[in-house]
């Protein structure tokens, strides 16, 4: 296993979370927060993606798109959300939500083109995009390292990124949507044997930079999320990670937490955020209480350090 050699957490001027906390809750402060809305998420058959379709549900979507690659398990989160929303008696679901879904895999244009297009066709129009699929290697040094493998996350995390920026931004221009792409806590840190994710989520976050410099005047917002730490089935198979819990450089986060800040960052409170790096740990009241510096300082975002 390579070593563990660094910080695991951000030290932030704000309070921390690990589980779902009043200002995100889809029960409480942001109830019907997705009311009439049409969401993209890909990588959707499970982990963050699967919690993430749930909880937009809850929070009164019109329409889910749910895209991934194994079909069998998004038909499946379909059927669990339907069945949830039929058994709904506390008004969180719209009766006229509709479900759709579509094998993709985002590294392949086509794939992602044919997805955009179908859901299109069926709904009209895409309000929020949240790109969640995601690949990680094992953690080995780069000599060590198999080419093709260590290729392949770029090919997922980064063309896929593109892919899915490149396909919807027009549909969301269209609708002064939002667009999330998953980064990570691993894009802030090196460790030995991580060249491959890490470099990749660094670079997601200077192309949601971009997006925000080419689409801003447009309407379309967009983030850089880092989900948190979950042991979902991509990071259960990393024994750094695992490690990493278990020896308490970072605590675990339960899935909620992510999906239940995807719903707030895309309901249009956070719109100042743009263009920027946010952790699903922060507290987002207190974020929002240091807008003045963010923005004055050009804060959460990829800079040199320099002398």
């Amino acid at each position: 296993m390579a070593p563990y050699n660094g910080q695991a957490e951000l030290v932030v001027p704000f309070h921390q979370h690990h589980d779902v906390y009043p200002g995100i809750d889809v029960n409480g402060a942001l109830k019907n927060a997705a009311r009439g809305k049409i969401i993209l998420i890909t990588g959707a058959s499970q982990g963050i993606g699967a919690e993430t379709a749930r909880t937009f549900a809850r929070a009164g979507a019109l329409g889910l798109i749910l895209a991934a690659r194994r079909v069998p398990q998004l038909e499946q989160i379909k059927k669990e959300i339907l069945d949830e929303a039929r058994s709904d008696s506390d008004g969180h679901f719209d009766p006229n939500m509709r479900i759709k879904v579509y094998k993709t895999d985002v590294a392949s244009l086509s794939d992602v083109q044919g997805t955009v297009e179908r859901a299109f066709e069926v709904f009209g129009r895409l309000d929020i995009v949240i790109n969640n699929a995601a690949y990680m290697s094992s953690w080995v040094p780069i000599a060590d390292h198999d080419p093709e493998t260590w290729w392949n996350t770029y090919e997922v995390n980064i063309r896929g990124s593109f892919n899915v920026a490149h396909c919807t931004l027009p549909k969301l221009v269209e609708t002064k949507g939002h667009l999330v792409l998953l980064s990570s806590l691993g894009a802030q840190m090196r460790n030995v044997g991580n060249s491959a994710y890490a470099s990749g989520k660094h670079a997601i976050n200077r192309i949601v930079e971009f997006i925000n410099l080419e689409y801003a005047e447009k309407g379309v917002q967009c983030f850089a999320f880092h989900p948190g730490c979950i042991l979902t089935e991509l990071a259960s198979q990393s024994t750094e990670i695992v490690s990493m819990v278990e020896n308490g450089y970072v605590i675990e986060d339960t899935l909620a937490l992510p999906a239940n800040a995807l719903v707030r960052l895309t309901s249009g409170t956070e719109d100042w955020l743009s263009g920027r790096y946010i952790a699903a740990n922060w507290d987002l009241d207190d974020v929002n209480q240091m807008k003045d510096r963010i923005l004055s300082e050009e804060l959460l975002v990829n800079k040199l350090a320099v002398p």
